[in-house]
Formats: structure tokens, sequence, C-alpha cells
């Protein structure tokens, strides 16, 4: 059993949140913990995608990646920006299959060692 709940499930991994296609969204919390946020339309002139709960919002941080949950949400977290990532990483990591757990241990991994490469790099520029 994952920490997210259930069975520890693959899933592939990217939702994009970008400043323009994101503004159609619903990103209403989704679940009693709300970890997770909607990827449906918004309904006409609502603020929700039909469903009254997805009231309160989520705010996704632009121009960064999120874990699929299924078709119709995303993860809250873990993400991670979009230019810490070569396209080259990015393509593989489209096509890659994970548990939750596993993309999760990922990022954390993946930005450890960004905020470890930008201290180095600030120390040898000094």
């Amino acid at each position: 059993m994952g920490e997210y709940g259930g069975v520890a499930k693959q899933t592939n991994l990217l939702f994009f949140v970008d400043g323009g296609t994101s503004v159609c969204l619903c990103h209403g919390f989704v679940g009693p913990e709300s970890r997770r946020f909607c990827l449906k339309l918004l309904k006409g002139d609502s603020t929700t995608c039909g469903v009254t709960k997805h009231a309160t919002k989520f705010e996704p941080k632009t121009c960064h990646f999120y874990l699929h949950s299924n078709d119709t949400t995303a993860f809250c977290e873990p993400c991670f920006p979009k230019d810490l990532v070569t396209q080259e990483l990015r393509s593989s990591l489209r096509t890659a299959s994970k548990t939750i757990e596993e993309w999760k241990q990922l990022f954390t991994d993946f930005l450890h060692d960004s905020k470890k490469k930008a201290e180095r790099a600030s120390t040898t520029t000094r």
C-alpha cells in the first residue's frame, strides 16, 4: 500500500502547467486530503468543471511538471520546474511509468541534485 492510498499503481509522469491552457482547467482540489487537483475543462463561464466541491482551488506553479493521478487529475506535489530539465530527459520521462512513490523519490532526488549543482556553481563564480 502506497503513501497515496490503494495499490502502488504505475502512472505516467507529466502534466505540464503553462500560462495558457491551464487557465481553461478546473484546478479544484479532489479528494478528502486535497492531494490532487482537477484537470477537467471549466464549464462555460463557471469557475468549476461542474463539480461543486471543486470550488476550492489549487494554484499550480506555471512552467512546472506535475504527476498525473489519472486522466482527469494530477497530484499537487511533487512538481518540478521545466527549465531544470533538458529536452532529452523530458522526452524519456514522458514515456516512463513508475509508482507515485517512485516518481516522488525521483523528483526529490532531481531537485536536490539541481540545488547542489546551483550551489557549486555560485561558489565557483565568487
